[in-house]
């Protein structure tokens, strides 16, 4: 499904192909068709998008008595438009993370698991003729879930200050920093060059989900006490312990993951142009006022400017 607000005006394109709807800034200001109105959300079907599964595995059957378990591997690929998990049209439409909110171009999709691992190994004994008792371990492996670097700012002035995928600077001239992040480029850059899901995006807009959360280990624990009773009737006693890493180790067994699956790297202040002997009679490409955070978030106001410029 892709939707649409038809009471924006498209204005103009920035850095990376980032489509604007206004005036872009912190909070930003939105061009409309018709100013008496807000929104107004279009539905539409599409034929982009896909998921693609491929699992494989092995197994000893469940024994009278002595080992059994299995161990199986799964691939998967998945990719929307739009992760449409609201019940409400104007939040499918809001909370896109797109280069263009009414053009959203295929991503990972938010549920997607590239690689699991799911395996089990019991071992059963029975004594007394009316007493078995089976011990399994439980093992889960699977990539952690996807997630979208974004600008806590309006970048595309679409009304929206929570749904900007980050431009990553490929240079120090493709970014202003505001007079409150004294880390200024040295930082951000460090930052930048120790995520592959960053570095690799040098100079362009991050896809959708291009980013990941860490691996995930859960291992639980399960034991079976049977006692037969009557005839063939037994009785079945089950304690299971989940999460067995954690018990082990307080830092093993953790699930980390981000919320709405988006990370707000840095503040977004505005694009902007700074005329000068260099840029006359040029076309320039506007560049992005924003700022690391303390670990990147915090921004203020800033008097000066930059541009790269391109001829026209």
């Amino acid at each position: 499904m892709v939707f649409e607000n038809l009471n924006i005006v498209r204005t103009g394109t920035a850095q990376g192909g980032r489509v604007l709807y206004g005036t872009p800034s912190f909070n930003g200001s939105t061009a409309r068709k018709d100013p008496r109105f807000t929104n107004a959300i279009l539905l539409k079907n599409t034929d982009k998008g896909y998921s693609t599964s491929l699992t494989v595995g092995v197994q000893r059957e469940a024994q009278a008595e002595g080992l059994s378990g299995a161990l199986f591997y799964t691939w998967n690929r998945a990719e929307n438009v739009n992760n449409a998990t609201s019940s409400r049209a104007i939040s499918n439409w809001q909370y896109n993370e797109a280069r263009d909110v009414n053009n959203p171009e295929l991503g990972t999709a938010d549920f997607e698991v590239r690689h699991r691992i799911l395996a089990h190994l019991s071992y059963r004994v029975r004594y007394q003729q009316r007493f078995a008792t089976t011990v399994t371990l439980i093992y889960e492996g699977r990539s952690g879930s996807p997630f979208t670097w974004i600008y806590n700012g309006n970048a595309n002035a679409d009304t929206r200050r929570d749904n900007d995928p980050i431009y990553v600077p490929a240079s120090p001239d493709e970014i202003v920093f505001t007079s409150d992040s004294p880390g200024g480029w040295d930082e951000l850059n460090a930052f930048i060059e120790s995520e592959p899901s960053l570095r690799k995006y040098r100079g362009q807009i991050v896809p959708r989900n291009s980013a990941r959360a860490p691996w995930r280990n859960l291992l639980d624990l399960q034991v079976l006490q049977e006692v037969q009773t009557l005839g063939t009737q037994r009785l079945e006693i089950t304690a299971t312990l989940l999460n067995v890493l954690n018990l082990l180790n307080s830092d093993w067994g953790k699930v980390r993951y981000t919320l709405f699956d988006t990370v707000r790297l840095m503040d977004f202040q505005a694009t902007t142009i700074r005329a000068g002997p260099s840029c006359a009679s040029r076309r320039c490409r506007t560049g992005t006022i924003c700022s690391s955070r303390t670990t990147w978030l915090r921004a203020g106001s800033s008097s000066s400017v930059c541009a790269t410029c391109s001829n026209a």
